[in-house]
């Protein structure tokens, strides 16, 4: 019965005292003791004392509005062991609650007990070093711990200080004229070690004997030195857990008590506390070793010096800057280490937080990327209040408590917030603009497809295409010609489009633009007009050397070409048609007969002309042209020219001659045979 009552009183006393939790932190500022990992930070009042001293306590960087057990454990372990596992032998000291911050936002009270026996292993406290532990209700994975010295009889005054400083050894219980060896060391070791054996570097801290009244009388006053020079190791004294040993006369190496003294290395300060992932932060830090250089660690990785100072000045003071990075929300410790071992630490607080790169487009895709958040979390988006999709469907956090995606903007413009939310209600929010997207430039395409390589015919449907202008609205297309051709009576649809089609113009053959334009947008296309010429056309009659009226008929062949043609029909009376007396041009049928007023004058008999034709496209393209042919305007029979009737009359006055000459010659031949 009386071991239950104890056990109760072990269980966390919750204290109303708020404000005297705001005091204590700012007036006593260096007697909160920190030991914490990402997960939280559990910072205790008093780090050490007797079993049944009362020790208050606060946290911060937990879980919101979650349920903390504490266990009190002689076991060694870190953030992520489990009780039962690494830790064997604890008592539970009680739970206690955080609040919608993940903090506990007063102190509870805990008592030191005597005993362990919740665990595997049951164990009671002595003199030593033990540690809390913070798990969450229902779990056994340590989230945060603390540590705490039991002191026995020895008590130092003070229990710690820097190199130089003296200290008080006293204490009590002691057994009466035994003769005491004190040590003062860095090794760690439990009663009943040995000096030389588990103890190897250390300084002896001087003799004394045991009064009457069991103490040291007026103790034993004792420098803490700058350097171990006994033992068989040496080693420079620097910041952190010492050990004054006492051993007995009769057996003066095997440890009978022992007490902790901290030998304070420094101080360091980050500016600011606490904030996002990313954050630059200074650091400034005095009482270190001068001259000396430094390197600084988060979470116990080493973290690169961003800025400032890398070593310590003449009188050990330093301010350098870092950059934090990518960890959970919470408490981290910062370290700043000297090559003589000194450590002093500080802790900065992460700060969830969205990053979105702003302003956003309406209705694009955005990504997002969230820092500082719980490890292994789902997280939930929403915008103005309203749960959004996003990409991937689920967006999870890593073990740094980072994620990134993305998700679809709002087709609204303004300022919106976002917030970012994961299930252990860690939540970040960004208030983004959402701006108008640009309107899309005003374009044109052309079926069918038209280039240099693929040009157009003239006479031939062409459909223009169109989007990018004001919906619902009257455009005005000009297609670049001599003259411009110009076409109304076009109408955008409800998403600014259009289509188009006309019949393209005749023209030179080449580039053409087209523009179109409804007041406000404009944009314009190349149209590229073919520039193959068509063949020449044949010449059929007159045929040559033929005889015609003076009002004659002249046919030809057809041309066929992709841009229609029309022909251009010439009469000259020489080859060169260096004198055209007669022109027809645009004709557009394969033939023309003469009018009354075209007759060609005919001199004498008959008169010698030349006829040609010629093929031009719709593009402009002109054909060669046809072989000149020879015709007489005159009756068919007087058709022959004055030299072929020379001929003729030569020809007949020779025949005329050979007929003579060959009777005369016969009647010769025939008088002789008579």
């Amino acid at each position: 019965m009386c071991h239950v009552l104890k056990k109760r009183l072990f269980f966390i006393c919750f204290l109303s005292v708020s404000l005297l939790s705001t005091v204590l932190i700012n007036v006593f500022p260096g007697q909160i003791h920190h030991t914490a990992f990402a997960a939280g930070l559990l910072a205790l009042l008093k780090n050490e004392g007797p079993a049944g001293t009362q020790v208050n306590f606060t946290g911060s960087g937990f879980i919101a509005n979650a349920t903390i057990r504490l266990y009190f454990s002689a076991d060694a372990a870190v953030a992520g062991n489990a009780l039962d596992t690494q830790v064997n032998t604890y008592e539970l000291l009680g739970e206690t609650q955080t609040d919608s911050q993940g903090s506990l936002g007063q102190f509870g009270a805990f008592l030191v007990p005597s005993v362990m026996d919740d665990g595997r292993t049951d164990k009671n406290v002595i003199t030593g070093d033990y540690y809390i532990y913070a798990t969450y209700s229902g779990y056994k994975s340590i989230q945060s711990r603390a540590s705490f010295f039991v002191t026995g009889p020895v008590t130092l005054s003070p229990s710690k200080g820097r190199i130089g400083d003296y200290t008080l050894i006293n204490g009590s219980n002691y057994k009466t004229n035994d003769i005491i060896f004190i040590y003062f060391s860095s090794n760690k070791a439990a009663i009943g070690a040995t000096i030389d054996t588990q103890v190897t570097t250390y300084q002896s801290a001087g003799t004394a004997v045991a009064s009457p009244d069991g103490t040291l009388g007026s103790g034993v006053s004792f420098q803490i030195p700058s350097r171990l020079t006994e033992g068989t190791y040496q080693e420079d004294v620097h910041g952190g857990d010492y050990y004054f040993y006492f051993t007995y006369g009769a057996n003066r190496k095997r440890i009978e008590t022992f007490s902790r003294f901290t030998v304070l290395d420094g101080e360091i300060k980050p500016e600011p506390s606490h904030g996002p992932v990313g954050s630059e932060i200074s650091i400034s830090g005095n009482g270190l070793r001068p001259n000396q250089n430094i390197t600084v660690k988060y979470d116990n990785e080493l973290l690169a010096i961003s800025g400032g100072d890398t070593a310590t000045n003449n009188a050990g003071i330093f301010n350098c800057k870092v950059v934090i990075p990518e960890s959970t929300t919470g408490s981290h410790q910062l370290i700043v280490n000297d090559v003589t071992g000194n450590h002093p630490e500080a802790w900065f607080d992460i700060e969830p937080s969205i990053h979105i790169s702003n302003p956003v487009t309406a209705g694009s895709e955005a990504a997002i990327n969230g820092y500082g958040f719980s490890e292994i979390q789902d997280v939930i988006l929403r915008i103005a209040g309203q749960n959004t999709s996003t990409n991937p469907a689920v967006l999870s956090t890593n073990y740094n408590g980072s994620f990134k995606g993305t998700f679809r903007a709002p087709t609204a413009t303004g300022t919106v917030t976002v917030t970012a939310t994961d299930k252990q209600n860690i939540k970040a929010e960004l208030d983004i603009t959402v701006a108008a997207a640009p309107k899309a430039e005003a374009v044109l395409s052309l079926y069918p497809a038209n280039s240099q390589a693929n040009p157009g015919a003239a006479g031939k449907p062409v459909t223009v295409s169109g989007a990018g202008f004001n919906p619902n609205s009257p455009l005005t297309l000009t297609y670049e010609n001599t003259p411009p051709a110009t076409f109304t009576g076009i109408q955008t649809n409800a998403e600014g489009s259009f289509q188009y089609s006309f019949e393209v113009p005749g023209g030179a053959a080449g580039e053409h633009k087209i523009d179109v334009t409804d007041g406000t947008n404009a944009a314009s296309i190349m149209f590229v007009l073919e520039s193959t010429a068509p063949p020449p056309p044949i010449a059929e009659i007159p045929e040559v050397v033929s005889g015609v009226k003076p009002t004659t008929r002249f046919d030809w062949t057809d041309v066929v070409d992709d841009s229609g043609v029309k022909y251009t029909f010439q009469v000259s009376p020489d080859t060169t048609f260096a004198q055209v007396v007669l022109e027809k041009s645009g004709l557009t049928v394969s033939e023309y007969t003469m009018k009354e007023n075209e007759r060609l004058d005919l001199k004498g008999r008959q008169t010698a002309y030349y006829w040609r034709v010629a093929a031009v496209d719709g593009a402009g393209n002109e054909s060669t042209w046809s072989n000149a042919i020879l015709f007489y305007v005159g009756s068919a029979k007087s058709a022959f020219p004055v030299w072929a009737y020379y001929l003729l009359g030569g020809l007949g006055a020779i025949i005329v001659i050979v007929v003579a000459a060959w009777i005369i010659r016969v009647k010769r031949n025939q008088g002789k045979t008579v």
